[in-house]
């Protein structure tokens, strides 16, 4: 996979094409119009646009311009606004742009690659993703049973299935190596979700006691703020209490059971319900 990057001369990209080594990615930089014999070949564009109102912007929107319309699939890390047609057509990364931090780049780009690695879907094609099918929840209803059953020490078998269920659902997934620094289990993509919110970040929890969700929420919103992220999503287990666990609501962070996951999941597509929770919580706020 070969992606070009775009970016203000300015701009130090040491952090960004380090990660990309890392992530085994061939790059490429320099003005797009310069490339045009090799454009074809150029499966990503990453396009970095600081805050700083510098000559080269206009440049660089042109440049992600052409490549949208090339077909080719673009990450923009910003700091400022996205016009309106690049924002429907890109995936669009809140991040400043002059600390590009190489944690955060990473699982932004893992995702990123492995949605194109898989194809782009369009708008349209999101809209038509299917509902789990009903093997799938009855499967995914009687693993939730098997891991309840364990007792103790069942937190890596929760994260296994909600790792399934998000699969399954056309999620991306990267768990990021340094969960317990970074305070989350996983960075999902969903292709509307990404684009309307940015990535959403999971943290899945085994107890249900209010004041543990409550701090693990506010813990989420500050990572969520921090790193610039679309939403958070904390997932616990509801069981372990006779009555409906109430957690106040938290701004960019959505909180259910696994029970309340599965059962929305019945009705609509994973991309679908997840918005409509986050439309919700605003409402409660």
């Amino acid at each position: 996979m070969r992606v070009h990057i775009a970016a203000p001369t300015i701009t130090d990209t040491t952090t960004l094409t380090s990660v990309l080594t890392e992530l085994e990615t061939d790059y490429t930089t320099g003005d797009w119009g310069d490339l045009p014999e090799q454009s074809v070949d150029m499966d990503a564009a990453v396009v970095v646009l600081p805050a700083a109102d510098t000559p080269d912007i206009e440049n660089l929107l042109v440049e992600a311009g052409i490549a949208v319309g090339q077909g080719i699939p673009v990450l923009i890390v910003t700091e400022r606004d996205v016009p309106d047609a690049l924002l429907r057509s890109t995936q669009v990364v809140r991040l400043e742009a002059a600390a590009l931090r190489a944690e955060a780049l990473k699982f932004h780009l893992s995702l990123f690659l492995q949605r194109i690695g898989k194809g782009v879907r369009t708008d349209e094609e999101a809209a038509r993703l299917p509902l789990l099918t009903s093997t799938d929840l009855r499967n995914f209803h009687e693993r939730l049973e098997e891991v309840r059953a364990q007792g103790r020490n069942r937190w890596q078998s929760y994260e296994d299935l909600v790792h399934s269920i998000f699969t399954s659902a056309g999620a991306d997934i990267v768990a990021p190596r340094d969960r317990t620094d970074r305070g989350f289990d996983f960075a999902v993509a969903l292709p509307r979700l990404t684009q309307n919110f940015g990535p959403l970040v999971v943290e899945v929890k085994t107890s249900s006691s209010p004041r543990i969700l409550r701090e693990s929420a506010r813990k989420l919103a500050g990572i969520v703020m921090r790193e610039h992220l679309g939403l958070g999503l904390l997932l616990f287990d509801q069981t372990e209490r006779s009555t409906s666990v109430s957690v106040p609501t938290v701004p960019m962070v959505i909180t259910m059971s696994f029970d309340e996951l599965l059962s929305k999941l019945e009705r609509e597509p994973l991309e679908r319900a997840l918005i409509r929770a986050r439309n919700e919580a605003v409402h409660r706020l």
